[in-house]
């Protein structure tokens, strides 16, 4: 039974950005390049990382750092502890614990597998991915060098410090340099904001997402690079990167559930926004 009710998953139209070697040889044929796109870009529901996977729903017991709730029970002891500070006694010496997770005997204590936030998140986002193996080798004056071993699925950018530090801002960027990893790939969303961010609950990489939304005008058409900040390591030294192919790189969140379309690249259908055409139309 059909319900004509249920609401439609959105669009994220996506094309090559480039014609490389590798996948002109599929002559970016719809189910090979659907097939190719899992190697750089999969719904994070899917893939949910070997923290997800791992980590049970619920507990029964919890160690010394379970959270404990002070409040209920005892508010006004909470009110009126200041009377027992100024006696030189802190309040949680005088207010007793109160822990209703553990009220009934048996009950099991939630992880944050359950978090509704953590899981609406997840069911929004796509997983960026290494597509191939890299290393990137940083040097004590933040100079960048990498090596793919597919340059033409994967290769990094940077801006120069000058864009990114200021005078005044405390050292906010003193010891942190830019990579900006780009994909052989570029997106349409038609309207619907996207963000990228950290994958936190699949990776722990050595670099710092750039948060930044994607929104308006520039949904019709970007291309899928992602900025990043890497450490500078102390004078004399050189910090050495090794990422492997399915390695997680980055998240982005998108403020509605999409799926993806193939749409084989025509300038007529994918305009260049930084040329002045920031008009999405279908070609008929």
């Amino acid at each position: 039974m059909f319900s004509f009710c249920k609401k439609k998953d959105k669009v994220i139209d996506w094309c090559w950005r480039r014609e490389t070697p590798g996948l002109a040889e599929i002559g970016f044929d719809e189910e090979a390049s659907n097939r190719i796109l899992e190697t750089f870009f999969v719904p994070a529901n899917k893939d949910k990382g070997c923290w997800w996977k791992s980590l049970p729903s619920a507990l029964k017991e919890l160690g010394d750092f379970s959270t404990r709730r002070i409040f209920g029970k005892h508010i006004d002891s909470i009110k009126n502890s200041y009377l027992h500070i100024k006696k030189g006694l802190h309040w949680h010496e005088i207010v007793p614990f109160y822990d209703d997770e553990f009220e009934d005997q048996g009950k099991t204590n939630k992880t944050a597998k359950t978090c509704p936030a953590i899981n609406r998140f997840l069911s929004k986002s796509y997983l960026i991915k290494f597509p191939v193996d890299m290393v990137i080798s940083i040097d004590e004056n933040g100079r960048i060098m990498s090596t793919s071993v597919r340059p033409d699925l994967i290769e990094t950018n940077t801006h120069d410090p000058e864009q990114f530090r200021a005078e005044g801002d405390e050292g906010l960027f003193d010891n942190r340099t830019n990579v900006k990893f780009q994909l052989p790939i570029r997106i349409s969303t038609h309207g619907v904001p996207y963000i990228y961010s950290q994958p936190i609950y699949h990776a722990d990489q050595p670099y710092e997402v750039v948060p930044g939304i994607i929104e308006g005008d520039y949904t019709q058409s970007m291309e899928l690079n992602i900025n990043t900040f890497f450490r500078i390591p102390p004078k004399g030294e050189v910090y050495t990167h090794k990422f492997s192919a399915g390695e997680i790189l980055a998240y982005i969140h998108f403020y509605e559930k999409m799926d993806t379309k193939y749409i084989k690249y025509d300038t007529r259908l994918w305009r260049d926004f930084y040329r002045g055409f920031s008009v999405h139309s279908k070609v008929k």
